[in-house]
């Protein structure tokens, strides 16, 4: 790999989790998501995906931060924290688990996607009733053809088809 493609690459990845959190925020910057998820695949480091997966959910839950300062009476720094150390639960369960189980099975790329899917329907139930915010099978309905279909369709599918079909589409662009 030449330097330049190498540089681009590690730029690549610092940056992609901003595009997941992008294609969630009010921006309404959906198409980002087919930018991101790829990234998972090309690191076979466990802290790249807990680091993916922190970035991706501080940014997205940091207004947490604000309703626990301002509702709940919690200093700013604090909230943060508590911001923070919730985030980093989240990452290490859906990215830190789905990494660890995808390096049990060799890496294999095929697998990865049926992996996230299974902890994000164990975060969407467990612990304490789940926390079903941030699927990833929600992106496609922003979609104008594909936003009907969910009642035909439904949503952990959703995530699988944009996880592989995402993935194909990098792959043939970037290999």
């Amino acid at each position: 790999m030449s330097k330049n493609k190498e540089k681009l690459l590690k730029i690549y990845l610092l940056i992609s989790p901003l595009f997941l959190y992008l294609s969630f925020s009010k921006l309404n910057l959906f198409f980002l998501a087919f930018f991101s998820v790829p990234a998972l695949l090309l690191s076979k480091k466990f802290l790249y995906h807990v680091y993916f997966g922190l970035i991706f959910f501080f940014f997205s839950l940091n207004w947490l931060s604000i309703s626990l300062n301002h509702y709940g009476g919690i200093n700013y720094p604090l909230s943060q924290l508590i911001v923070l150390v919730f985030c980093l639960f989240l990452s290490f369960y859906q990215f830190g688990l789905t990494y660890y189980l995808w390096k049990l099975l060799g890496f294999k790329d095929y697998l990865y996607p049926p992996l996230y899917l299974t902890f994000e329907l164990l975060r969407s139930y467990l612990p304490y009733g789940g926390f079903p915010w941030l699927i990833l099978g929600d992106i496609p309905s922003y979609l104008p053809l594909i936003k009907n279909t969910y009642s035909l369709i439904p949503t952990p599918f959703q995530t699988l088809t944009f996880f592989y079909l995402s993935s194909l589409i990098f792959n043939k662009v970037y290999r």
